[in-house]
């Protein structure tokens, strides 16, 4: 069977902001006869998309190791059923532009900083300042009316569901480690919450790479529990669960808020306006700096300094919960 292959290998996060996109690339292959591939990063982003949308009959498949060869291979093997193309990246690199022309000639969307449509490459604009959710769906053709996150449980649903959890997410992957607001951050805050919430369970919550900031965090209370590098049904139990995430500019953000649970998501280097989790559950803080938000494609690293994410305190993250907790009277808190 020929099938719409779509390329979403950026990370959880981005993941996340490509679900409605990629649910409406579903309707149209199997309006017209063909079946969908999704190529993501890791087994861990396949794990999460299989668990969250368990009802679609959409193949995940992802690189054994994380070598351009092994990359490149994946894609020759899929460029013998492929239908259509859609590369949902948010710009193009060297990389991307090389692997769409593996498939050539079949037909290809790619993200471009132009708009031009040749007889086998469609180029779509992502470089205009527009949310990420925005340009996947340009790619994918979905109309911008439904830019938003695809509703995947009902708020009552979930509100039966939810317990008194709060999670503390202090992570983000290595390279990027000054998108994280800082260790002793979330330590007094996580002293203010067990002062004002005693009766609130405090998760702290993260990947591998992430264990050592973890570690400091419970080191400071011996009643934080904690959850290193959770398999994806259990990651998803716990946000879903949970009445807020608190985190950095994390995937961890995204898939709270694809599950409705509140989300407090803390920006400094990156664009909310961009990056941020949307809808009604997501509260986006970011510090007014005259040298932020700097995050760029060709400056991902930071200055070593980020004072944006140190300008928001403690106090403010708190009394943003407290405003959550007193809103959301349906988790008897």
């Amino acid at each position: 069977m020929k099938k719409y292959i779509v390329i979403a290998d950026h990370g959880i996060g981005d993941l996340m902001m490509s679900l409605r996109p990629i649910i409406n690339l579903y309707y149209q292959s199997k309006k017209n006869g063909f079946g969908l591939t999704l190529l993501v990063k890791s087994k861990f982003e396949s794990d999460i998309f299989k668990n969250l949308l368990p009802n679609y009959d959409i193949e995940t498949i992802y690189p054994k190791n994380k070598r351009l060869l092994s990359r490149l291979k994946l894609l020759i093997i899929l460029r013998r059923n492929a239908k259509k193309v859609f590369f949902i990246h948010s710009s193009i690199g060297i990389r991307t532009y090389l692997a769409s022309l593996i498939f050539f000639p079949i037909k290809v969307n790619l993200p471009s900083s132009i708009s031009l449509n040749l007889a086998f490459y469609s180029f779509i604009n992502t470089s205009i300042f527009i949310h990420k959710l925005e340009k996947y769906s340009a790619i994918t053709g979905l109309d911008k009316d439904f830019c938003e996150p695809i509703k995947i449980y009902e708020n009552g649903e979930l509100t039966q569901k939810k317990k008194k959890n709060i999670i503390l997410c202090p992570g983000s992957t290595p390279e990027e480690s000054h998108k994280r607001w800082p260790t002793r951050n979330f330590i007094n805050l996580s002293k203010q919450l067990r002062l004002g919430f005693p009766k609130h369970n405090i998760i702290v919550l993260g990947s591998s790479s992430d264990k050592e900031c973890i570690e400091e965090i419970c080191s400071s209370d011996e009643n934080l529990q904690s959850f290193v590098q959770l398999e994806a049904k259990e990651f998803i139990s716990v946000i879903k669960e949970s009445c807020v995430v608190i985190s950095g500019c994390t995937g961890t953000a995204h898939v709270a808020n694809q599950l409705n649970t509140n989300t407090i998501t803390i920006f400094g280097p990156t664009d909310f306006r961009v990056t941020g989790p949307k809808g009604m559950h997501a509260r986006n803080l970011s510090a007014e700096v005259d040298c932020g938000p700097c995050y760029s494609v060709n400056y991902r690293f930071g200055c070593g300094n980020p004072i944006c994410m140190d300008q928001i305190t403690p106090e403010i993250i708190y009394n943003e919960i407290v405003k959550l907790f007193k809103k959301n009277t349906e988790y008897d808190i």
